[in-house]
């Protein structure tokens, strides 16, 4: 395979994404906030805590072996911190709805992981 075959791949999943993503706002009345607004100073204090340590660890490893830089590991901190963080707009703010939102997209980053990984196992 060939990286124009990853493109197309992640073009594809891109548009379906925002097709379900803005379709969901329309019919769950989810309004847009921008900055986003955590739910909670625990909720802030753990993303913050997921997000530098998950870029510490990547650093880390890509120091001790550059061979072993991924893409992957990059997308796979981001499904931790949009899994976490539709947990937490489900647990504490449901009635926004936003959960539906954060947990789309965590699901859209996996099945850019497994789709990357079956279309081209050698990255």
């Amino acid at each position: 395979m060939e990286i124009g075959d990853i493109i197309s791949f992640a073009v594809i999943v891109l548009i379906v994404y925002l097709g379900f993503y803005y379709g969901l706002k329309l019919k769950l009345g989810i309004k847009e906030e921008i900055p986003y607004k955590h739910v909670n100073k625990k909720h802030k204090w753990t993303e913050m805590i997921v997000v530098f340590g998950g870029i510490a660890a990547v650093i880390t490893v890509t120091v001790i072996d550059p061979y072993m830089i991924h893409p992957t590991r990059y997308q796979f901190l981001m499904v931790i911190l949009f899994m976490f963080r539709g947990w937490m707009e489900w647990k504490h703010k449901r009635e926004a709805k936003r959960h539906y939102l954060s947990l789309l997209t965590s699901l859209t980053l996996i099945i850019v992981i497994v789709g990357v990984e079956i279309i081209s196992p050698w990255l």
